[in-house]
């Protein structure tokens, strides 16, 4: 009898290559020490809150919010209150004027009222002007420094003045680098001062002072 065949041998099966390493590339910002620590520690949300942090960064509650009612009668009460000073100075304002309208009237420079009383910007150089044109006899002014407060003021012109007043601001317009009536209105009122009191002049005065102190 002839020998058997000898067995087919088994195909020898090669193990697959291993995976390359994937290449880390590094970004803007990149801190792998940071970015593990980060992950240990987990998102900020999830950390539980610490003493003093119930309530946000600074840890003090929040009290209680205003309802609409409560805050609108807040505001109203605070813009009474404003209001009501507003019109307690107006009267002071007013009072403060009628007497130096008197102390023009009186030629008295002791009733004069202080710098400080007819308006925070009025400069003690011109106050001192004025109570010296009110300590001095009366004598003739022309037209042209109650023009010059009417101006100022932003105040009409009495009809008698009218035509005089269109003259002069023709004038002005020739006169650019010369003092405006709103830079020079307090020499105004020490030229209409030293003028003899009445009571048209007294009225033009006092509602063209009411606007001019009221700017200062």
């Amino acid at each position: 009898m002839s020998e058997a065949a000898p067995a087919a041998e088994a195909p020898v099966v090669k193990p697959a290559p291993a995976p390359a390493p994937k290449r880390v590339v590094a970004v803007r910002g990149d801190d792998r020490h940071k970015t593990e620590r980060a992950a240990t520690e987990g998102h900020r949300r999830d950390r539980p809150q610490g003493p003093g942090r119930a309530f946000g960064r600074d840890g003090e509650a929040r009290g209680p919010r205003l309802s609409d009612a409560v805050f609108g009668a807040q505001r109203q009460a605070l813009e009474k209150a404003d209001k009501a000073m507003r019109m307690l100075s107006a009267q002071a304002h007013g009072e403060h004027l009628r007497q130096l309208m008197h102390s023009w009237q009186a030629r008295d420079a002791e009733q004069l009222p202080s710098a400080k009383e007819l308006g925070k910007g009025l400069e003690s150089a011109k106050w001192q002007a004025w109570k010296t044109a009110v300590a001095s006899p009366a004598k003739a002014v022309d037209a042209t420094p109650w023009i010059r407060l009417d101006i100022a003021a932003g105040l009409p012109t009495p009809a008698s003045d009218q035509a005089q007043r269109r003259a002069y601001q023709l004038q002005l317009l020739t006169q650019r680098h010369a003092a405006t009536p709103e830079q020079t209105w307090p020499d105004e009122v020490a030229k209409v001062l030293a003028s003899a009191h009445s009571e048209a002049g007294e009225k033009r005065l006092q509602d063209a002072l009411k606007v001019l102190l009221a700017r200062r």
